[in-house]
């Protein structure tokens, strides 16, 4: 039987619960907004065929992974704690940092290129809204 994978040349891959959460993210950021969900899409599933990929080719994915991912978490925390000196909403919302912040990224670069202009408007006005009443919440401190 011809699959995708196979097509590509790649092997057929394990139902793992990689790729339920990449389903999962995929279906929820399509429900989002289409567009940009369709593009998150092909990242996500991009990024798990990568990985996929790597895992089978390298004996120390497994580390290498978790060096990297704790890399990025240690500098995460340092450019909000050192340059923005705010906590990373991490500590506010556990589901936003995790689930939303990344679609927002993707969404920040679409706005750039031009994407829903309208959009970018009314997330950006909020945000500096919320941003001047948390500066206002921290004078009080």
């Amino acid at each position: 039987m011809t699959t995708f994978h196979s097509m590509l040349g790649a092997p057929s891959m394990p139902c793992t619960a990689a790729t339920v959460t990449g389903t999962l993210y995929s279906a929820l950021y399509l429900a989002m907004d289409p567009f940009a969900g369709l593009i998150a899409s092909g990242l996500i599933a991009l990024s798990y065929t990568t990985a996929y990929l790597f895992s089978q080719s390298n004996e120390n994915a497994v580390i290498i992974a978790i060096a990297i991912h704790l890399t990025g978490w240690v500098i995460q925390f340092y450019g909000h704690f050192v340059h923005e000196r705010r906590a990373p909403a991490l500590f506010d919302n556990l589901f936003q940092a995790l689930f939303q912040a990344p679609f927002f990224v993707l969404l920040e670069l679409m706005f750039q290129l031009g994407y829903r202009k309208d959009l970018s408007k009314r997330i950006y006005d909020n945000a500096e809204r919320d941003i001047a009443a948390w500066k206002e919440s921290k004078k009080d401190d």
